[in-house]
């Protein structure tokens, strides 16, 4: 299992967090850099990407992003795929 965020926020009472896949504008990626931007004259992170995003309206292109906090957007990469966190309501029997 790769290494999982920490969700970023709380689940309401009576709710749970579980991890699901993300769709396909985002891939498992480690060619690229990461393009989250950060500080003064907003610069490139630089660090290798862990996954990438299809961005972009008429000329798309994939955008890398490492695994530090909030750099890819709360995704990460894990089995071949890309996921992220939801929250849903606890089943009945789960308490």
């Amino acid at each position: 299992m790769a290494d999982r965020p920490a969700p970023s926020w709380e689940a309401p009472e009576g709710h749970e967090h579980i991890a699901v896949e993300e769709g396909p504008d985002w891939q498992p990626d480690t060619t690229r850099r990461c393009r989250y931007t950060i500080g003064p004259g907003h610069r490139a992170c630089g660090r290798q990407s862990t996954v990438a995003l299809l961005r972009g309206s008429s000329r798309k292109s994939w955008w890398g992003y490492c695994g530090l906090p909030g750099h890819a957007y709360g995704r990460w990469a894990e089995d071949g795929k890309v996921m992220h966190w939801i929250v849903r309501l606890k089943a009945a029997s789960d308490g």
